[in-house]
Protein backbone atom coordinates (compact mmCIF):
# COMPACT_ATOMS: atom_id res chain seq x y z
CA UNK A 1 0.00 0.00 0.00
CA UNK A 2 2.84 2.48 0.88
CA UNK A 3 4.70 1.82 -2.43
CA UNK A 4 1.17 2.14 -4.27
CA UNK A 5 0.80 5.91 -2.38
CA UNK A 6 4.50 6.56 -3.08
CA UNK A 7 4.20 5.52 -6.52
CA UNK A 8 1.35 8.01 -7.33
CA UNK A 9 2.66 11.19 -5.46
CA UNK A 10 5.47 11.05 -7.63
CA UNK A 11 3.55 10.98 -10.63
CA UNK A 12 1.67 13.73 -9.49
CA UNK A 13 4.73 15.60 -8.65
CA UNK A 14 6.69 15.14 -11.51
CA UNK A 15 3.44 15.90 -13.62
CA UNK A 16 3.50 19.50 -11.86
CA UNK A 17 7.21 20.03 -12.21
CA UNK A 18 7.74 19.01 -15.80
CA UNK A 19 4.11 20.62 -16.84
CA UNK A 20 4.62 24.29 -18.93
CA UNK A 21 0.64 24.75 -17.70
CA UNK A 22 0.48 23.78 -14.21
CA UNK A 23 -3.46 25.13 -13.74
CA UNK A 24 -4.24 21.72 -16.22
CA UNK A 25 -2.11 19.65 -13.40
CA UNK A 26 -3.56 17.51 -10.51
CA UNK A 27 -1.97 19.42 -8.24
CA UNK A 28 -3.20 23.06 -10.00
CA UNK A 29 -6.78 21.86 -10.41
CA UNK A 30 -6.75 21.18 -6.19
CA UNK A 31 -5.12 24.72 -5.58
CA UNK A 32 -7.75 26.64 -8.23
CA UNK A 33 -11.21 27.53 -7.83
CA UNK A 34 -12.74 25.55 -10.50
CA UNK A 35 -15.78 22.94 -9.66
CA UNK A 36 -14.81 20.21 -12.14
CA UNK A 37 -11.95 18.80 -11.12
CA UNK A 38 -10.87 14.86 -10.72
CA UNK A 39 -11.32 12.74 -7.65
CA UNK A 40 -8.01 13.34 -6.48
CA UNK A 41 -7.48 16.68 -6.78
CA UNK A 42 -10.62 16.94 -4.99
CA UNK A 43 -8.82 14.71 -2.36
CA UNK A 44 -5.67 17.52 -2.23
CA UNK A 45 -8.09 20.18 -2.06
CA UNK A 46 -10.59 18.83 0.91
CA UNK A 47 -7.18 18.24 2.68
CA UNK A 48 -5.50 21.37 2.03
CA UNK A 49 -7.98 23.73 1.31
CA UNK A 50 -6.09 27.14 1.75
CA UNK A 51 -3.23 26.15 0.27
CA UNK A 52 -1.67 27.38 -3.29
CA UNK A 53 -0.18 24.73 -5.65
CA UNK A 54 3.70 25.37 -4.88
CA UNK A 55 2.57 25.43 -1.43
CA UNK A 56 0.76 22.13 -2.46
CA UNK A 57 3.60 20.61 -4.02
CA UNK A 58 6.20 21.67 -1.56
CA UNK A 59 3.88 19.49 0.95
CA UNK A 60 3.71 15.95 -1.36
CA UNK A 61 7.55 16.31 -1.39
CA UNK A 62 8.23 16.19 1.81
CA UNK A 63 6.09 13.49 2.26
CA UNK A 64 8.00 11.82 -0.62
CA UNK A 65 11.70 12.72 1.22
CA UNK A 66 10.46 11.20 5.06
CA UNK A 67 10.60 15.07 6.13
CA UNK A 68 6.79 14.45 6.92
CA UNK A 69 5.82 11.30 8.56
CA UNK A 70 2.54 10.99 6.90
CA UNK A 71 3.42 7.76 5.36
CA UNK A 72 4.78 5.99 8.09
CA UNK A 73 1.08 7.10 10.36
CA UNK A 74 -0.43 4.67 7.43
CA UNK A 75 2.16 2.15 7.00
CA UNK A 76 0.65 -1.55 7.72
CA UNK A 77 1.50 -2.55 11.45
CA UNK A 78 4.16 -5.44 11.71
CA UNK A 79 3.51 -8.23 14.71
CA UNK A 80 6.01 -10.16 16.25
CA UNK A 81 5.98 -12.54 14.06
CA UNK A 82 6.69 -10.44 10.90
CA UNK A 83 3.46 -10.75 9.77
CA UNK A 84 1.91 -7.56 8.35
CA UNK A 85 -1.58 -9.05 8.59
CA UNK A 86 -3.44 -11.23 11.33
CA UNK A 87 -5.08 -14.33 10.74
CA UNK A 88 -8.76 -14.89 11.95
CA UNK A 89 -7.43 -17.86 13.92
CA UNK A 90 -5.08 -16.00 15.46
CA UNK A 91 -6.04 -13.04 16.25
CA UNK A 92 -7.08 -13.87 20.11
CA UNK A 93 -3.85 -15.47 20.73
CA UNK A 94 -1.85 -11.63 19.62
CA UNK A 95 -4.78 -9.65 21.63
CA UNK A 96 -3.32 -12.14 24.72
CA UNK A 97 -0.29 -11.84 23.87
CA UNK A 98 -0.10 -7.62 23.80
CA UNK A 99 -1.95 -8.21 27.31
CA UNK A 100 0.86 -10.75 28.48
CA UNK A 101 3.58 -7.89 27.55
CA UNK A 102 1.50 -5.27 29.38
CA UNK A 103 1.48 -7.47 32.42
CA UNK A 104 5.03 -7.81 31.97
CA UNK A 105 5.67 -4.50 31.90
CA UNK A 106 4.02 -3.47 35.18
CA UNK A 107 5.22 -6.50 36.57
CA UNK A 108 2.41 -8.20 37.32
CA UNK A 109 2.21 -12.33 37.68
CA UNK A 110 0.83 -13.63 34.63
CA UNK A 111 -1.50 -17.23 34.24
CA UNK A 112 -3.59 -18.17 32.03
CA UNK A 113 -6.69 -17.77 33.77
CA UNK A 114 -5.10 -13.85 34.46
CA UNK A 115 -5.28 -13.41 31.02
CA UNK A 116 -8.50 -15.38 29.82
CA UNK A 117 -9.92 -12.94 32.30
CA UNK A 118 -8.37 -9.56 31.42
CA UNK A 119 -9.11 -10.72 27.27
CA UNK A 120 -13.07 -11.23 28.09
CA UNK A 121 -12.94 -7.98 30.27
CA UNK A 122 -12.25 -6.55 27.14
CA UNK A 123 -14.16 -7.85 24.84
CA UNK A 124 -17.24 -7.24 27.31
CA UNK A 125 -15.96 -3.37 27.25
CA UNK A 126 -16.35 -3.19 23.20
CA UNK A 127 -19.85 -5.46 23.15
CA UNK A 128 -21.28 -2.60 25.41
CA UNK A 129 -19.40 0.09 23.50
CA UNK A 130 -21.13 -1.27 20.82
CA UNK A 131 -24.42 -1.85 22.10
CA UNK A 132 -24.21 2.41 23.21
CA UNK A 133 -23.10 3.21 19.67
CA UNK A 134 -26.22 1.85 18.44
CA UNK A 135 -28.34 3.24 20.50
CA UNK A 136 -27.21 6.59 20.01
CA UNK A 137 -26.27 6.50 16.90
CA UNK A 138 -28.75 9.37 15.81
CA UNK A 139 -26.56 11.70 18.19
CA UNK A 140 -23.89 13.81 16.61
CA UNK A 141 -21.37 13.15 19.15
CA UNK A 142 -20.21 9.68 18.80
CA UNK A 143 -19.05 7.90 21.97
CA UNK A 144 -15.74 6.21 22.48
CA UNK A 145 -13.79 4.41 24.62
CA UNK A 146 -11.22 6.21 26.62
CA UNK A 147 -7.44 5.00 26.54
CA UNK A 148 -7.83 5.47 30.10
CA UNK A 149 -10.27 2.71 30.83
CA UNK A 150 -8.40 0.47 28.15
CA UNK A 151 -5.22 1.20 30.94
CA UNK A 152 -7.34 0.74 34.60
CA UNK A 153 -8.23 -3.01 33.36
CA UNK A 154 -4.27 -3.70 33.24
CA UNK A 155 -3.88 -2.00 36.34
CA UNK A 156 -7.10 -3.84 38.25
CA UNK A 157 -6.79 -7.13 40.06
CA UNK A 158 -8.85 -8.71 37.86
CA UNK A 159 -9.52 -12.53 39.99
CA UNK A 160 -12.56 -10.79 41.65
CA UNK A 161 -14.06 -9.76 38.42
CA UNK A 162 -16.30 -13.65 37.95
CA UNK A 163 -19.68 -12.09 37.70
CA UNK A 164 -19.08 -9.82 34.52
CA UNK A 165 -16.27 -12.28 32.86
CA UNK A 166 -18.37 -15.61 33.14
CA UNK A 167 -21.21 -13.79 31.61
CA UNK A 168 -18.83 -12.61 28.75
CA UNK A 169 -17.76 -16.22 28.60
CA UNK A 170 -20.98 -17.20 28.68
CA UNK A 171 -22.03 -14.90 25.61
CA UNK A 172 -19.13 -16.24 23.69
CA UNK A 173 -20.19 -20.09 24.12
CA UNK A 174 -23.52 -19.26 23.47
CA UNK A 175 -22.99 -17.39 20.17
CA UNK A 176 -20.93 -20.46 19.47
CA UNK A 177 -23.31 -22.74 19.82
CA UNK A 178 -25.72 -20.70 17.65
CA UNK A 179 -22.98 -21.03 14.93
CA UNK A 180 -22.61 -25.05 15.62
CA UNK A 181 -26.85 -25.11 14.70
CA UNK A 182 -26.21 -22.84 11.59
CA UNK A 183 -23.98 -24.68 9.94
CA UNK A 184 -25.39 -28.00 10.63
CA UNK A 185 -27.00 -29.20 7.35
CA UNK A 186 -29.52 -31.35 9.71
CA UNK A 187 -30.80 -28.77 11.51
CA UNK A 188 -30.80 -26.22 9.76
CA UNK A 189 -30.90 -26.81 6.20
CA UNK A 190 -31.11 -24.43 3.53
CA UNK A 191 -34.54 -23.15 2.75
CA UNK A 192 -33.56 -21.49 -0.60
CA UNK A 193 -36.04 -18.97 0.45
CA UNK A 194 -36.38 -15.51 0.85
CA UNK A 195 -38.44 -16.12 4.20
CA UNK A 196 -37.66 -14.56 7.15
CA UNK A 197 -35.61 -16.96 9.84
CA UNK A 198 -36.77 -17.27 13.12
CA UNK A 199 -33.61 -18.53 14.76
CA UNK A 200 -31.94 -15.35 12.96
CA UNK A 201 -34.91 -12.64 14.53
CA UNK A 202 -34.69 -14.48 17.49
CA UNK A 203 -30.68 -14.28 18.22
CA UNK A 204 -30.55 -10.86 16.65
CA UNK A 205 -32.85 -9.35 19.62
CA UNK A 206 -30.55 -12.11 22.07
CA UNK A 207 -27.24 -11.25 21.46
CA UNK A 208 -27.94 -7.49 21.38
CA UNK A 209 -28.22 -7.90 24.90
CA UNK A 210 -25.06 -6.97 27.32
CA UNK A 211 -23.68 -10.43 28.56
CA UNK A 212 -25.12 -9.58 31.56
CA UNK A 213 -28.79 -9.32 30.56
CA UNK A 214 -28.59 -12.71 28.41
CA UNK A 215 -27.13 -14.80 31.30
CA UNK A 216 -30.63 -13.18 33.28
CA UNK A 217 -32.41 -14.85 29.74
CA UNK A 218 -30.15 -17.95 30.07
CA UNK A 219 -31.58 -18.42 33.33
CA UNK A 220 -35.12 -18.16 32.85
CA UNK A 221 -34.88 -20.75 30.05
CA UNK A 222 -33.40 -23.31 31.87
CA UNK A 223 -35.39 -22.87 35.15
CA UNK A 224 -34.58 -26.58 36.30
CA UNK A 225 -31.09 -25.51 36.79
CA UNK A 226 -29.53 -24.09 40.05
CA UNK A 227 -27.44 -21.29 37.83
CA UNK A 228 -26.02 -18.96 40.45
CA UNK A 229 -22.62 -16.94 38.90
CA UNK A 230 -21.58 -16.94 42.61
CA UNK A 231 -20.42 -20.41 42.74
CA UNK A 232 -19.09 -22.32 39.51
CA UNK A 233 -20.94 -21.19 36.77
CA UNK A 234 -18.70 -22.80 34.46
CA UNK A 235 -19.71 -26.27 34.98
CA UNK A 236 -23.53 -25.19 34.41
CA UNK A 237 -22.02 -23.70 30.88
CA UNK A 238 -20.59 -27.03 30.27
CA UNK A 239 -23.40 -29.04 31.60
CA UNK A 240 -26.12 -27.36 29.46
CA UNK A 241 -24.45 -26.71 26.32
CA UNK A 242 -26.52 -29.58 24.70
CA UNK A 243 -29.49 -28.20 26.42
CA UNK A 244 -29.15 -24.62 24.01
CA UNK A 245 -27.41 -26.24 21.02
CA UNK A 246 -30.36 -29.42 20.87
CA UNK A 247 -33.10 -28.09 22.34
CA UNK A 248 -33.53 -24.31 22.72
CA UNK A 249 -32.15 -23.20 19.78
CA UNK A 250 -34.62 -25.81 17.66
CA UNK A 251 -37.46 -24.07 19.65
CA UNK A 252 -36.32 -20.49 18.77
CA UNK A 253 -36.23 -21.77 15.14
CA UNK A 254 -39.50 -24.13 15.12
CA UNK A 255 -41.51 -20.60 16.39
CA UNK A 256 -43.33 -18.11 14.14
CA UNK A 257 -41.18 -15.02 15.34
CA UNK A 258 -44.12 -12.96 15.41
CA UNK A 259 -45.43 -14.64 17.95
CA UNK A 260 -42.58 -13.51 20.25
CA UNK A 261 -43.30 -11.12 23.83
CA UNK A 262 -40.08 -10.61 24.87
CA UNK A 263 -39.98 -9.11 28.80
CA UNK A 264 -36.70 -7.24 28.68
CA UNK A 265 -37.76 -6.23 32.44
CA UNK A 266 -37.75 -9.89 33.66
CA UNK A 267 -35.36 -11.60 31.36
CA UNK A 268 -37.43 -13.38 29.59
CA UNK A 269 -37.89 -14.32 25.67
CA UNK A 270 -40.83 -15.23 25.28
CA UNK A 271 -44.00 -16.21 22.83
CA UNK A 272 -47.57 -14.88 23.43
CA UNK A 273 -50.95 -16.50 22.62
CA UNK A 274 -52.55 -13.81 20.19
CA UNK A 275 -56.56 -15.27 21.13
CA UNK A 276 -57.94 -15.70 24.36
CA UNK A 277 -57.52 -17.22 26.65
CA UNK A 278 -53.95 -15.09 26.18
CA UNK A 279 -50.91 -16.97 27.41
CA UNK A 280 -47.32 -16.57 27.53
CA UNK A 281 -44.95 -19.49 26.25
CA UNK A 282 -41.24 -20.21 27.44
CA UNK A 283 -38.95 -21.67 25.49
CA UNK A 284 -36.84 -23.96 27.54
CA UNK A 285 -33.38 -25.97 27.73
CA UNK A 286 -34.64 -29.15 29.06
CA UNK A 287 -33.56 -32.23 27.68
CA UNK A 288 -35.29 -34.60 26.41
CA UNK A 289 -34.56 -37.47 28.30
CA UNK A 290 -38.26 -39.08 29.61
CA UNK A 291 -37.68 -38.83 33.12
CA UNK A 292 -39.72 -35.68 33.66
CA UNK A 293 -40.28 -36.59 37.87
CA UNK A 294 -36.10 -35.87 37.81
CA UNK A 295 -37.12 -32.40 35.82
CA UNK A 296 -39.58 -31.34 38.21
CA UNK A 297 -37.41 -32.55 41.17
CA UNK A 298 -34.57 -29.88 39.77
CA UNK A 299 -37.79 -27.30 39.42
CA UNK A 300 -38.71 -27.62 43.24
CA UNK A 301 -34.80 -27.45 44.47
CA UNK A 302 -34.31 -23.87 42.40
CA UNK A 303 -34.53 -21.48 44.79
CA UNK A 304 -35.36 -18.70 42.25
CA UNK A 305 -38.40 -20.39 40.52
CA UNK A 306 -40.91 -17.95 41.29
CA UNK A 307 -38.79 -15.28 39.76
CA UNK A 308 -37.53 -16.73 36.84
CA UNK A 309 -41.25 -18.38 35.85
CA UNK A 310 -43.28 -15.45 36.78
CA UNK A 311 -46.59 -14.88 34.72
CA UNK A 312 -45.52 -18.25 32.65
CA UNK A 313 -48.52 -20.51 31.91
CA UNK A 314 -46.35 -22.73 29.40
CA UNK A 315 -42.61 -23.95 29.21
CA UNK A 316 -42.01 -25.20 25.90
CA UNK A 317 -39.95 -28.49 25.48
CA UNK A 318 -38.90 -31.05 22.58
CA UNK A 319 -40.34 -34.05 24.02
CA UNK A 320 -43.66 -35.61 23.19
CA UNK A 321 -45.74 -35.65 26.04
CA UNK A 322 -47.35 -32.88 27.90
CA UNK A 323 -46.91 -32.43 31.82
CA UNK A 324 -48.50 -30.50 34.48
CA UNK A 325 -45.87 -28.87 36.99
CA UNK A 326 -47.02 -27.30 39.99
CA UNK A 327 -44.72 -24.79 41.40
CA UNK A 328 -46.28 -24.81 44.88
CA UNK A 329 -46.20 -28.79 45.27
CA UNK A 330 -43.91 -29.58 47.90
CA UNK A 331 -44.87 -26.21 49.80
CA UNK A 332 -47.34 -26.59 53.11
CA UNK A 333 -49.79 -24.03 52.94
CA UNK A 334 -51.72 -25.58 55.78
CA UNK A 335 -51.59 -24.07 59.39
CA UNK A 336 -51.04 -26.25 62.07
CA UNK A 337 -54.45 -27.64 63.37
CA UNK A 338 -55.71 -26.02 66.67
CA UNK A 339 -56.71 -28.01 69.90
CA UNK A 340 -60.30 -27.28 70.23
CA UNK A 341 -60.72 -26.64 66.07
CA UNK A 342 -63.27 -27.32 64.06
CA UNK A 343 -62.09 -30.69 62.47
CA UNK A 344 -64.41 -31.11 59.67
CA UNK A 345 -62.57 -31.11 56.19
CA UNK A 346 -61.20 -27.91 54.65
CA UNK A 347 -61.46 -27.10 51.14
CA UNK A 348 -57.98 -27.77 49.99
CA UNK A 349 -56.28 -25.04 48.07
CA UNK A 350 -55.81 -24.82 44.22
CA UNK A 351 -52.55 -24.91 43.33
CA UNK A 352 -51.54 -22.63 40.60
CA UNK A 353 -50.65 -25.15 37.71
CA UNK A 354 -47.66 -25.05 34.63
CA UNK A 355 -48.15 -26.87 31.50
CA UNK A 356 -44.86 -28.50 30.05
CA UNK A 357 -45.53 -28.71 26.65
CA UNK A 358 -43.94 -30.41 23.33
CA UNK A 359 -42.92 -27.90 20.62
CA UNK A 360 -45.48 -28.90 18.04
CA UNK A 361 -48.32 -28.64 20.28
CA UNK A 362 -47.04 -25.36 21.28
CA UNK A 363 -46.52 -24.01 17.47
CA UNK A 364 -50.13 -25.10 17.17
CA UNK A 365 -51.57 -22.90 20.21
CA UNK A 366 -49.99 -20.15 19.09
CA UNK A 367 -51.15 -20.54 15.91
CA UNK A 368 -54.87 -20.16 16.23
Amino acid sequence: MIDSIKNDLIFICNEYQDSADKVATTIGKAASDSKKITKISAILRYAFPTKSADELYAILEEILIQKNDALSRVASYEYDDKKKYCDLDDINKKIKNQISLAFQARKKIITDDHLDKAFHHYLGMIDRHIIDRHKTKAKENKLSISIDSLILVLETDLEDISKDYLAYKFKERFSYQIDQYMSDEVDYPDAGNDQPCNLQAACAILLALHPRELWEHYRSFSPHLLLDDASNTSNAFTYNDEGIRLYLLKILHSVDIASSAPNAARYQFTYRSSTPPFQNFLPTTITNNGRFDLTSKQMHSNPCLSELLYEIENLIHCGETDHIFYPDAEKNTEAPIEIDADQRLKRTETFKSISVIPLNKAKIKLAK
